[in-house]
């Protein structure tokens, strides 16, 4: 009911039932998001329990492709 993604049509034509994201920064202060979509109702600890997905990613690139500017640039 609350319309926080204003994209409203895509809502509708995709049955969007819950809306949820994360983000983490790196040192250099880039940000990296994950916005999830779902057609389910998804309460908040099941949201949360995707939380460590994007510490998992923060670790996963931040040597490797982020500071050798491979994954953003």
């Amino acid at each position: 009911g609350r319309h926080v993604i204003p994209a409203q049509d895509f809502v509708a034509e995709q049955g969007v039932k819950s809306v949820f994201g994360a983000g983490v920064t790196y040192v250099d202060g880039m940000l990296a998001a994950l916005i999830l979509f779902t057609n389910e109702s998804i309460g908040r600890a099941a949201a949360e329990s995707f939380l460590p997905l994007m510490k998992t990613f923060k670790l996963a690139t931040t040597v490797t492709a982020v500071s050798k500017g491979e994954l953003f640039s």
